[in-house]
């Protein structure tokens, strides 16, 4: 039996945005085209390449896909600045390969305990992940309540290290 671990974690959640007029346009080839995307990002050795996230474990790393929906999780109980950031970014390359490939995508980075097997996930960190991405509607990340408190703290995107502008 697959035995369901609590353990805590950052959750990348997000939604390709357009599917439905994919769908309802019979596109098979943008329908191919998100199929290949959505097996890449789910596979742990191809994001690794993708992302260059090479300290992340294998077993600190998971994903779920369903329909045009994916979680991407980072098992740790690192809830900081570094880490945040860390997540940020990979959540950032991410939408840089969608974009690549000619898929926006709108989600949301949280922060929580997390319930999950290799089957399935849940608990209330996914769903304040899927509550975030669903009532905004720019193609970006949204950041957790308790993520956000982190950013305001030490007012992340105002650093030299990340804009020396």
């Amino acid at each position: 039996m697959n035995k369901i671990k609590k353990e805590k974690g950052y959750l990348i959640y997000f939604d390709v945005l357009g599917y439905k007029q994919i769908l309802k346009n019979k596109d098979t080839k943008s329908l191919e085209k998100l199929k290949t995307l959505l097996e890449t990002l789910s596979n742990y050795s191809q994001l690794k390449m993708l992302t260059l996230i090479s300290d992340i474990k294998e077993d600190e790393f998971f994903s779920f896909c369903f329909s045009d929906n994916f979680v991407i999780g980072y098992v740790t109980e690192s809830l900081n600045c570094l880490t945040l950031m860390r997540v940020c970014g990979l959540a950032t390359l991410i939408q840089g390969y969608c974009i690549k490939k000619g898929f926006l995508i709108r989600g949301s980075i949280v922060y929580g305990d997390i319930e999950r097997n290799k089957n399935l996930i849940f608990g209330t960190t996914i769903v304040q992940a899927y509550d975030l991405e669903n009532n905004h509607n720019e193609p970006s990340f949204v950041l957790g309540d308790n993520l956000q408190k982190i950013y305001e703290k030490h007012n992340i995107w105002k650093s030299e290290i990340l804009n020396p502008f």
